[in-house]
């Protein structure tokens, strides 16, 4: 995944952190984050806002626009999660006492130059995309290690296709839990579950 760090300016004596990030390979397109309060804490209240605008004819056009929280400025990255190919933005959201990142996402759809918000993303900790099998792993840590999986459908929802299990850290076999990961990830597609 590529970070993008946030970067601050100074606005009336308080500061602002402010992003400006070119989408589409079209520099008449851009996403800005605004994160107006860095010190927030609390996920339940927005502290930023996101928005993709376009530039045409001297005109700026407002595609998307979203309010978020992102705890201490954030930053960005591109991954693809929808296995199309295309990087999608993640904007970062939280992260937990054991170092558990989670990510608010946005899929980035080239051909009507869109972001198009995944609800509930936010949620995964420590989320991959494993390209080969179209299944997002998400692995939270604390006494134990929780694997679930997901997958994003052709309607850009996100779905939980279950088998979801519990790698006690004093009772880990490394061989065992491996074998369990392998068996999940074959009942997921042996379900065949695509929406």
């Amino acid at each position: 995944m590529k970070q993008i760090d946030v970067k601050s300016s100074q606005d009336t004596g308080k500061a602002i952190y402010d992003s400006s990030i070119i989408l589409f390979n079209d520099t008449a397109y851009r996403v800005n984050i605004r994160v107006f309060d860095r010190e927030a804490e609390g996920e339940t209240k927005a502290n930023a806002i996101l928005i993709l605008k376009q530039t045409q004819n001297g005109r700026m056009l407002i595609l998307t626009k979203d309010s978020i929280y992102t705890r201490n400025g954030g930053y960005v990255q591109f991954a693809d999660f929808n296995n199309d190919g295309i990087k999608d933005l993640l904007v970062f959201y939280t992260d937990g006492a054991r170092a558990n990142p989670r990510f608010h996402l946005y899929l980035i759809n080239t051909k009507l130059h869109r972001l198009i918000p995944v609800k509930g993303f936010e949620e995964l900790t420590n989320a991959e995309f494993d390209s080969k099998n179209n299944i997002i792993i998400s692995v939270g840590l604390s006494g134990s290690d929780y694997y679930s999986f997901y997958r994003i459908t052709r309607k850009n929802k996100l779905i939980n296709l279950g088998h979801s299990f519990e790698v006690r850290e004093s009772h880990s076999n490394e061989h065992a839990d491996s074998v369990r990961y392998n068996n999940a990830i074959k009942a997921i597609l042996k379900d065949n579950k695509t929406e």
